[in-house]
């Protein structure tokens, strides 16, 4: 049975030929033969099975939040989750579907008074992609509130993966390792530690004050390009040149009791490093691990800019997917 037969069949969602830049968080990406939308697991579940058995591959999406699909990747079936979006609350738990924004999410444990989520209320992908990639910050993440995961394994097979299996190290998991497959399906998160409304409002409130001086609007950006300690190595491993210029430009503002401005460190790591100074339109102003995507000229910039990254920090690991 062909593809269009069966999704016609058990009535799934999709469309044929499908532009991915019109698709995409950053507007990015070459063409979908089919851009399919399951309405339920039931459907997901269905269409992964037959998807299994016919060997054929395909790309599962949520918000594409943390995904960058260049502009000449054509892919042949994409499965979109953001239909999937039921959130059941019971015996202090939630069990969430791969779909539910984790940023919803969030808003909804502060309204009901529900510590561990105020710190990911600004996260703009879904609970599956945030559990594959290990998703934190202000010290809220989605390993600390993980209890278990619903897994459609590749055999065709659904299993129950406890968070110890995720076998979770920074940024990462044994999923986006590659060492266990499958398509996450629901999510079981602990909801049960109580904090009184107020202070989780002040607490979410402030961390989003302090995001917006980290990073760009979140429409040309992926957040967080490279994890901590890559951008760790990165500063420990530039030039000498360039560490004279950072401290100088340092000293100079310490003098002038003003804050050194990101934008000047970024300007200050490229000058020294002459032939990447076209680079700088395309680092954020507010942290140099942040590429933004602000022209058609970025696709190119951003391949520059990764090898730059890599050969200075001796690292080629990155946050975000590429494809």
């Amino acid at each position: 049975m062909e593809i269009t037969d069966f999704l016609q069949i058990e009535q799934i969602p999709f469309e044929e030929n499908i532009d991915l830049k019109k698709k995409t968080w950053i507007h990015r990406g070459g063409m979908a033969q089919y851009y399919i939308s399951p309405a339920t697991i039931d459907q997901l579940v269905r269409l992964a099975k037959y998807l299994y058995a016919h060997e054929k591959p395909f790309v599962i999406v949520g918000h594409t939040s943390n995904i960058y699909i260049r502009n000449n990747t054509n892919i042949e079936i994409v499965i979109s989750t953001i239909h999937l979006t039921t959130i059941q609350e019971k015996d202090g738990v939630y069990v969430c579907e791969c779909g539910v924004s984790i940023s919803q999410l969030s808003r909804k444990a502060i309204e009901k008074g529900q510590a561990g989520y105020e710190g990911l209320i600004n996260l703009p992908g879904t609970v599956a992609s945030a559990a594959v990639n290990n998703a934190g910050c202000f010290q809220c993440s989605i390993s600390a509130l993980l209890i278990e995961a619903e897994v459609l394994c590749s055999d065709g097979q659904i299993r129950t993966y406890a968070k110890e299996q995720f076998s979770y190290s920074e940024r990462s998991s044994a999923f986006k390792r590659g060492e266990e497959k499958g398509i996450l399906l629901r999510l079981t998160l602990d909801c049960s530690k109580k904090e009184k409304k107020e202070v989780l409002l002040e607490r979410a409130n402030s961390n989003t004050q302090y995001r917006k001086t980290r990073q760009e609007g979140p429409k040309q950006n992926l957040g967080s390009t490279y994890p901590i300690y890559v951008m760790e190595a990165f500063y420990k491993h530039l030039s000498r040149l360039t560490r004279i210029g950072l401290m100088i430009s340092a000293k100079v503002y310490h003098l002038l009791g003003k804050t050194r401005p990101q934008s000047l460190v970024n300007a200050i790591i490229l000058l020294c490093n002459g032939k990447y100074f076209r680079l700088h339109r395309y680092i954020s102003k507010h942290n140099f691990g942040c590429f933004v995507w602000r022209d058609e000229n970025a696709d190119e910039a951003f391949v520059t800019y990764r090898s730059f990254v890599a050969k200075t920090s001796g690292l080629p690991d990155i946050e975000i997917e590429v494809l």
